[in-house]
């Protein structure tokens, strides 16, 4: 991949543009919609979105008001009807404007006339508790999209999880930058010596790849060979554990990563763009509602905080990436244990087209 898509701004518009024609984007859990008329505002590849719970369902619109283009939400989340706070305008669960103050007399018109002037709303999709949102008029199926990770996903649902914290970062770096890192194992012992690392390089008797579709998955277990065994991938998808006593990272492209740590503690993870050098990552972490003692919860703990360790020690190295990147002498060379970025680089070629 050339050097300009991580530092010009005019790749930033094409992914706004061709990015968003034919993926699915990660946008929330259900957990955290979980009562009628809660919402999040998410940013999702450059655009801002609210996602909503109303009766009629869970519905994703751009947080830009028909009337003027004010935002309608100026919160991260809450509860609450569609109201702009700039003139009032009311919006329902279809993303038309049905309360719109003093409407004859400041527009000429009743307001069934100003109807049409909907939000542009997204097409939206559920998978266990992952929310997922796609700006095409006529997307695949979500399932599809997933590959044989749809049922992985689709098993970790309502009753089996609950929120523990969310974390949201600003990282002076180009988001593929960041998802690139996130597909890079060969890094671990470098930059992860006290975590990730401390083992030394994966062995490959204790990982596999897999891939389906435009994604990929890591699966290590630390303890466990595999020589001999059933595949690691073969063995979650089986028995439909995710939570298990391995590392696995479900990559879904092109900005999501679901990873399950040691039993521990699953943590969603978005790295969405608000510019061509600026990317906010999010990580919400969930555990097991069956943790209910006291030593679960400080496991728990214990897990978030490696995890933040990880992705700290991670920033660094890459705020050093971005400033080199546009003065590369060679073309990258990537290993075996940097493969997964190549494929990631070919589905985003293919896509901003």
């Amino acid at each position: 991949m050339q050097p300009e898509a991580y530092t010009n701004k005019r790749f930033f518009e094409l992914e706004k543009k061709n990015l968003t024609k034919n993926n699915w984007f990660y946008a929330c859990s259900s957990l955290e919609i979980a009562k009628e008329n809660d919402y999040v505002l998410k940013n999702i590849m450059g655009w801002p979105i609210v996602i909503q719970r109303f009766k009629s369902g869970i519905k994703a619109f751009v947080n830009i008001c028909s009337h003027r283009g004010s935002p309608i939400r100026i919160k991260d989340a809450g509860n609450g009807i569609m109201k702009c706070p700039y003139h009032g305008w009311i919006y329902d669960h279809n993303g038309a404007p049905i309360g719109i103050p003093n409407c004859e007399k400041m527009f000429g018109v009743k307001k069934d006339k100003l109807k049409k002037r909907k939000l542009a709303q997204l097409k939206v999709s559920k998978i266990g508790i992952f929310i997922f949102v796609n700006f095409g008029k006529k997307p695949s199926p979500l399932n599809n999209y997933l590959g044989n990770f749809s049922s992985i996903l689709e098993n970790l649902n309502e009753s089996k999880f609950q929120i523990e914290k969310r974390f949201k970062h600003e990282l002076n770096t180009n988001w593929k930058l960041s998802v690139e890192n996130s597909l890079d194992e060969y890094h671990i012992v470098s930059i992860h010596p006290q975590t990730f690392g401390s083992r030394g390089f994966l062995k490959e008797s204790f990982y596999e790849y897999s891939s389906t579709k435009k994604n990929s998955g890591l699966f290590y277990h630390p303890n466990v060979e595999k020589k001999g065994r059933e595949s690691y991938f073969g063995e979650i998808s089986r028995k439909k554990d995710f939570e298990n006593d391995s590392y696995s990272i479900l990559y879904i492209f092109p900005n999501f990563q679901l990873i399950s740590l040691l039993n521990t503690i699953l943590v969603a993870q978005t790295f969405n763009p608000n510019s061509e050098k600026l990317t906010i990552q999010e990580n919400v972490y969930f555990s097991s509602k069956k943790r209910h003692k006291k030593s679960d919860s400080t496991i728990a703990n214990q897990g978030i905080k490696y995890l933040e360790t990880i992705f700290h020690e991670d920033v660094g190295i890459n705020n050093h990436l971005q400033n080199n990147i546009a003065n590369l002498k060679y073309k990258p060379l990537l290993g075996k244990q940097e493969f997964r970025i190549k494929g990631f680089q070919k589905n985003y070629s293919r896509s901003i087209k």
